[in-house]
């Protein structure tokens, strides 16, 4: 509780909203309710370790993408490799300089941000890419309809002069069988 009250005090300047809860059950809920952009995490909870919330947040491809600090008094190597094999970004032990959670947070928070942009215009971009394509199609049918009717016009106008030309000797051989019959 001293931890959770020095933490609010520290990150309480206006920047940040957050929630605060003391056990798995509640940082479930908490999630479960709106998204945050980053979650500090104490490995020793009472009813569910850190590590366990941490990997099943990570599983959940809705919570998958929430940057997970550790802020924990488990200062060992081999809690800190697990911690970010698990997933988390960060891991801060305890006792913790002020400026340097509140610069890793703040880092930490925009990187997620940068992050969250890139993902938008991506998906923009995707979605751009596939309206491109789909006019693409549109203007390659409609140019092939457009050669189809010029083709069809043309072999007329084709037909037509053929005609023309095939009509104008058998006329005059007309005629002229004409004249010798008479």
């Amino acid at each position: 509780p001293q931890n959770v009250q020095i933490l609010h005090q520290m990150l309480n300047n206006g920047e940040y909203s957050f929630a605060i809860a003391t056990n798995a059950r509640e940082v479930f809920q908490v999630i479960g309710k709106r998204l945050p952009d980053l979650i500090l995490l104490d490995i020793m909870l009472g009813d569910m370790d850190g590590f366990e919330i941490c990997k099943r947040l990570k599983a959940n491809s809705r919570t998958a993408g929430i940057p997970i600090i550790f802020l924990t008094a488990l200062a060992s190597v081999e809690d800190k490799v697990k911690g970010f094999k698990l997933g988390a970004v960060d891991y801060i032990t305890k006792p913790f300089e002020d400026a340097e959670v509140v610069a890793r947070v703040h880092n930490h928070i925009q990187l997620k941000k940068s992050i969250d942009m890139i993902r938008q215009y991506n998906l923009e971009l995707t979605e751009t890419i596939e309206e491109m394509q789909e006019s693409y199609m549109q203007l390659q049918a409609v140019q092939q309809q457009a050669i189809k009717e010029e083709a069809i016009e043309a072999m007329e106008n084709l037909t037509v002069s053929a005609r023309h030309e095939i009509n104008q000797p058998l006329t005059v051989i007309q005629g002229y069988l004409g004249l010798l019959k008479d």
